[in-house]
């Protein structure tokens, strides 16, 4: 996989994830019906599948995660996950056992552990974000004042993610806005629903590098922006809007995540440069960015 695809899979939801550290206002530990309940030595066992449609390629791959609830060395509650089975286009991958298929989360509303990607397998780096994204999602709703099916939240985003690396990715913005809600309480069932969409700012925020990127592709402000360097006379510019459908299931006796799904496509509009100021192009194409997770509690 490119690093430009790889990019766009949501290493910017590791940025996201320290953001949402920022106070949020009065709600208390424990408030929210949404609240982690953590017990020292549970177990956690989850199923991911996963599509990503680009515009010459399709991922599909699904992976384990299995997990224990731990204590760190402060004492904190943490989920401690080892991935595994981690199947790509049909073909299995043989994976070794260590830190670099493991990955520490929490829903503890203190802290966010987001993930060391620079010891990360790349090839669990996909399922990796993806649960991550879940994660800050569920995290950040818990510290929110919803209580009642219907209750409705929208936390702003002022700055853009980024996931540039300075050499491959010479820009990676994107900028989305948390738009929230508790969709249903079954008392009976003993799981809530949750639902997150990940939505356009409403004023642009990310940098575009060229003139040309501006222009909206829909109805609301461009907030995704991509430049990578495949030599000193060719960039891969893009610009255009991404977006992330978010269904949660909880369960209402620990918190915990039951089941998952997101639905993330960027539309964009791409040419190839040049140079680096990005006034010397081919014609632009437009094309949509894909992807489709699943997650489920075995």
């Amino acid at each position: 996989m490119s690093p430009s695809l790889v990019s766009r899979i949501g290493i910017a939801a590791v940025a996201t994830a320290v953001a949402a550290n920022a106070p949020l206002g009065a709600q208390s530990p424990g408030a929210s019906v949404l609240a982690r309940r953590y017990r020292e030595a549970d177990s956690l066992h989850y199923v991911m599948n996963a599509t990503n449609q680009g515009r010459t390629e399709t991922l599909r791959y699904s992976a384990r995660a299995d997990g224990v609830v731990r204590k760190d060395s402060l004492g904190r509650f943490i989920e401690d996950f080892e991935w595994s089975h981690l199947v790509r286009n049909g073909r299995d991958v043989a994976l070794v056992a260590g830190p670099s298929v493991r990955q520490r989360l929490t829903l503890s509303p203190d802290f966010m552990l987001p993930p060391d990607v620079a010891r990360t397998d790349p090839r669990v780096l996909p399922p990796v974000l993806d649960l991550l994204t879940f994660y800050v999602d569920l995290w950040l709703s818990a510290k929110l004042p919803l209580a009642h099916a219907g209750d409705h939240a929208r936390v702003p985003r002022g700055t853009p993610n980024s996931w540039a690396d300075g050499r491959v990715v010479i820009l990676g913005e994107d900028a989305i806005d948390f738009d929230i809600t508790l969709m249903s309480i079954d008392s009976a069932a003993r799981r809530a629903r949750l639902q997150v969409r990940h939505v356009p700012t409403a004023a642009a925020v990310v940098h575009f590098p060229a003139s040309w990127m501006q222009p909206a592709l829909f109805d609301t402000p461009n907030n995704w922006v991509e430049v990578t360097k495949t030599s000193d006379t060719s960039y891969v510019a893009g610009a255009g809007r991404e977006t992330f459908d978010v269904d949660i299931d909880v369960r209402l006796t620990d918190g915990a995540i039951i089941a998952a799904t997101m639905e993330n496509p960027v539309d964009l509009m791409e040419r190839v440069c040049r140079d680096a100021a990005l006034t010397t192009c081919a014609p632009p194409y437009r094309y949509r960015i894909l992807r489709r997770i699943s997650l489920e509690a075995r």
